[in-house]
C-alpha cells in the first residue's frame, strides 16, 4: 500500500517533521515527488526520487512554523500514477526568528534587529534612437527581492554559530511566526559583516550584516547527493540525459554535485 504518515518530531532549538513513505509495487516506479502544503508555501515540492526501494524515513526541517502542513506523495509508474496524502500536523512551540541550512538542517535562533529594504532589480535595456523622443525599452520581470539583514547576537558561541551556518551552503532559510511582518525566504547568502557593539575587548556583542538574495524554495533533493561527476554516469544507474534529468532536473541541482 502506498502511504505517507506525517509526525512532528522534538528537536533543538526546532521540531521537525518526520515522514514515514511506503511505496508500494517499487521495481515499476518511474519517479515519485512529496510535495508540501502549507498556507506558507503553497505546494512546494521537497522530495524528488526517480527509483523506490519502496520505503523511507525522511526529515523535513524546514517546515513553516505555527501553521497546518500536509504531505502529498505522488508516484508515477509506467502506466499508472497515484498520489496519497498526510494528515496535517503543526510545529508549535515556538518563538522569534530560526535560521537553516537546508544541506544538513542545523538551525539556530536569531534576533533579526532590522531589513529595512527589500530591492527589486529591473531588468531592462535602454536604446535611444535618433530622431524620436522616447527609447525602445527591453524589459524583463523584476529580479526576486534582494536586501541585507542585520542580527544581533551575544556572545562569541552565538556568533561562531551564526557566522558558521551562514557560510556553510550560502543558502540559508529564514523562517518566523505567523502574522510576523517579516517574511519566511529562502535566501542566497553574499557579504557577512561582523561589526563590534562596543569597544570593550570583553563586550562580546556582534551586529551580523547579511547581504541576501532571495531565491525560490529549494527541494531537498536539490542538494549535494552521495554522486561525483566522476562517478555520475553509474548513479544510480544513469545512462541518458532524460535519466540525468530525473534526478537532477535543473542546471542549479547539477552544479551543487560535488567534484572529486
Amino acid at each position: 500500500m502506498t502511504a505517507i504518515v506525517a509526525t512532528i518530531t522534538p528537536a533543538s532549538p526546532v521540531p521537525v517533521v518526520t515522514l514515514n513513505v511506503t511505496i508500494d509495487n517499487p521495481a515499476n516506479v518511474v519517479a515519485w515527488t512529496i510535495y508540501r502544503i502549507s498556507a506558507a508555501d503553497a505546494r512546494l515540492p521537497v522530495w524528488l526520487g526517480s527509483t523506490s526501494s519502496g520505503a523511507y524515513t525522511l526529515t523535513d526541517a524546514t517546515a513553516p512554523l505555527g501553521v497546518p502542513v500536509t504531505y502529498e506523495l505522488s508516484v508515477v509508474y509506467a502506466t499508472s500514477s497515484t498520489s496519497v496524502t498526510s494528515a496535517p500536523v503543526t510545529i508549535t512551540g515556538t518563538a522569534g526568528c530560526y535560521l537553516t541550512d537546508p544541506a544538513s538542517g542545523r538551525t539556530v535562533s536569531v534576533t533579526v534587529v532590522s531589513w529595512p529594504e527589500r530591492e527589486r532589480a529591473a531588468r531592462q535595456a535602454k536604446l535611444d534612437v535618433l530622431g524620436r523622443p522616447d527609447p525602445v525599452v527591453l524589459s524583463d520581470v523584476h529580479a526576486t527581492p534582494a536586501g541585507t539583514w542585520r542580527m544581533f547576537t551575544k556572545t562569541d558561541a552565538d556568533t561562531a554559530a551564526l557566522v558558521g551556518l551562514l557560510t556553510a551552503q550560502a543558502i540559508a532559510i529564514l523562517r518566523t511566526q505567523p502574522g510576523s511582518s517579516i517574511p519566511n525566504v529562502t535566501a542566497a547568502v553574499g557579504q557577512i559583516t561582523e561589526i563590534r557593539v562596543g569597544d570593550a575587548g570583553n563586550d562580546a556583542r556582534r551586529w551580523i550584516d547579511v547581504e541576501i538574495q532571495e531565491i525560490a524554495p529549494l527541494p531537498a533533493t536539490a542538494l549535494p547527493l552521495d554522486a561525483t561527476l566522476a562517478g555520475l554516469a553509474v548513479y544510480q544507474g544513469v545512462t541518458t540525459l532524460a535519466q540525468l534529468a530525473l534526478i537532477r532536473p535543473t542546471l542549479l541541482q547539477l552544479s551543487q554535485i560535488p567534484v572529486g
